[in-house]
């Protein structure tokens, strides 16, 4: 996979440079209303991901935005490997998806989730390859014990490890996250020849996403209960 890996590392040298810093999320959160929060990431690292909502977006709509956000970005990356690790990096696809499966089994899915197409395969149970969680094992647990059976070698492990630690598919203010980002950072800084360089960047921009729909997400909320 090396020979394929200096395209990846080319391009994820070119995407951290952009990428969203500790001071960039700081300053986002400064924002009260969904729409000074899209103009505020409009003009920031995070623009991209934010340029199909408009100011007038549902939580619904985030949601789904949000969540083909990270599905790009993992069709994205599974370009840059080889054959042998796109499997693994095709699984990091779940996990803008794990948090929903809990409700999807106790059939409490919002409508939006029933409305998208993209989540049908998680809906008609089983399509997701995560069957652990059928046998009791929490659906993140699953998704963990089924990421680590794609790899070609053990090299992702560390990421695996920052992951379980989390808990959660999704990156958390204070020092929790931070600790976790700067981790997955250090790791595709240390390793940029190495397979875990773009399992670590990508596992990065999926946590991002699912940091940024919730921020999105609880000021459309708010909103709404004010109104």
């Amino acid at each position: 996979m090396r020979v394929g890996l200096v395209y990846a590392q080319a391009r994820i040298s070119a995407r951290l440079e952009r990428h969203p810093e500790a001071a960039v999320w700081a300053h986002l959160a400064t924002a009260r209303t969904l729409a000074a929060y899209l103009a505020a990431a409009r003009r920031s690292p995070v623009a991209p991901w934010v340029a199909t909502l408009a100011a007038a977006a549902t939580a619904h709509e985030i949601e789904r935005a949000m969540r083909g956000e990270a599905r790009r970005a993992v069709a994205e990356v599974a370009g840059w490997v080889g054959p042998r690790w796109r499997p693994a990096v095709g699984w990091l696809r779940h996990l803008a998806v794990e948090e929903l499966l809990p409700a999807m089994a106790a059939g409490e899915m919002p409508p939006w989730v029933a409305a998208d197409p993209a989540l049908a395969p998680y809906r008609e149970g089983g399509a997701a390859g995560l069957d652990r969680a059928a046998s009791g094992d929490a659906p993140f647990t699953a998704w963990l014990d089924g990421w680590r059976d794609r790899w070609p070698d053990p090299s992702p492990a560390p990421v695996a490890e920052r992951l379980r630690e989390l808990g959660s598919p999704s990156l958390p203010e204070g020092r929790e996250g931070e600790a976790v980002r700067l981790a997955l950072l250090r790791l595709v800084r240390r390793h940029p020849a190495e397979s875990v360089a773009p399992l670590a960047y990508l596992t990065l921009v999926v946590l991002d996403l699912a940091r940024l729909r919730g921020e999105l997400v609880v000021r459309r909320l708010f909103e709404e209960g004010e109104g």
